[in-house]
């Protein structure tokens, strides 16, 4: 959400602009001007929101605006910062952005030591925090990539490990990790697999 305070005569026309793009209410942004704030709310944020953002004011004695450059480090859900800059003359604007604190992984449910019969095996665990959370699987330490007989997904905050079928070399501890920009967390399970 971006949100200036003017101060100026009233009957203010307001615009936003992206990259000097004008920036209409639609699917994900909402311009809202009430009193003496407008706000440019952004409902979905991504990567392609990064760049430089500007809202212009004008009036029938005069016209300013203000500007700002948004970096966007890994995707966050309810996208906040701050940013103050305020334009003197006759008309004012202060635009003030801020990011609310990320929460780091933690593990609502984490995977419990399994004994397989030589069949396939779904290990799972689900995970909280802030996007973007991105998902490792290890097997005693070693990076576990999609092939042959594994195969990973992460849907609805469930990382999942599937295993097409279980062989005596697939005993070992497997690792499941989470990560964002607020930090990393792991969980692990001892697999025995029985003839």
């Amino acid at each position: 959400m971006l949100e200036g305070q003017l101060s100026g005569s009233a009957l203010f026309n307001t615009s936003f602009y992206k990259n000097t793009k004008a920036i209409r209410n639609d699917k994900r942004h909402k311009i809202v001007v009430k009193d003496d704030i407008v706000t440019l709310q952004m409902l979905a944020i991504d990567a392609g929101d990064a760049g430089k953002y500007q809202c212009t004011v004008e009036n029938e004695v005069g016209k300013s605006s203000c500007d700002c450059e948004m970096t966007l480090k890994g995707w966050r859900e309810n996208l906040t910062f701050k940013y103050i800059s305020v334009h003197f003359g006759i008309l004012s604007v202060k635009m003030f952005f801020a990011f609310p604190p990320i929460e780091p992984p933690s593990f609502a449910q984490k995977i419990e030591n399994m004994n397989s019969l030589c069949q396939p095996l779904r290990l799972e665990c689900k995970v909280k925090g802030s996007p973007s959370l991105r998902m490792q699987w290890y097997k005693n330490g070693t990076k576990i990539t999609d092939g042959d007989n594994y195969r990973q997904s992460f849907v609805d905050s469930t990382a999942v490990l599937e295993l097409r079928t279980t062989r005596f070399d697939d005993n070992g501890v497997y690792t499941c990790e989470a990560t964002n920009d607020a930090g990393s967390i792991s969980c692990s399970t001892t697999l025995r697999v029985k003839g």
